[in-house]
């Protein structure tokens, strides 16, 4: 990835995640920090296009808002592993950023993350 990305986290990860990521030199924030909780998914969309940053949720609902949306400012990253806990979230995460994939990746970029491999679409309709 050419820019470090900015990423927004849904309510679903812990704020330990933010601070990993943080830790990382990467500038995440968690939907709850900023925004409330609560928010129907289509908002918590919106304010990731309009900040530009890469959701990082579990809930698979936002591969289809990605794949309808008409923006191109945004990307979202699916956990889908089996042991969604920080430690493991964190372990997956730490060794994606560390792939070749993602030295390549695009941030508009549609990646699920699951435990042994990762999927990944580079355009948005």
């Amino acid at each position: 990835m050419s820019k470090i990305p900015k990423f927004l986290l849904d309510e679903n990860l812990s704020p330990l995640t933010v601070k990993f990521l943080k830790d990382l030199g990467f500038d995440a924030i968690r939907i709850t920090d900023h925004h409330g909780y609560s928010r129907e998914d289509e908002k918590i969309a919106e304010i990731a296009s309009r900040e530009r940053r890469i959701l990082l949720t579990t809930d698979l609902d936002f591969g289809e808002i990605y794949h309808f949306s008409k923006s191109e400012s945004y990307g979202v990253w699916i956990l889908r592993l089996t042991d969604l806990t920080v430690e493991s979230v964190n372990k997956r995460l730490k060794q994606f950023l560390k792939s070749r994939i993602f030295s390549k990746l695009e941030p508009k970029s549609l990646v699920v993350l699951e435990d042994f491999r990762e999927r990944v679409r580079l355009e948005v309709n």
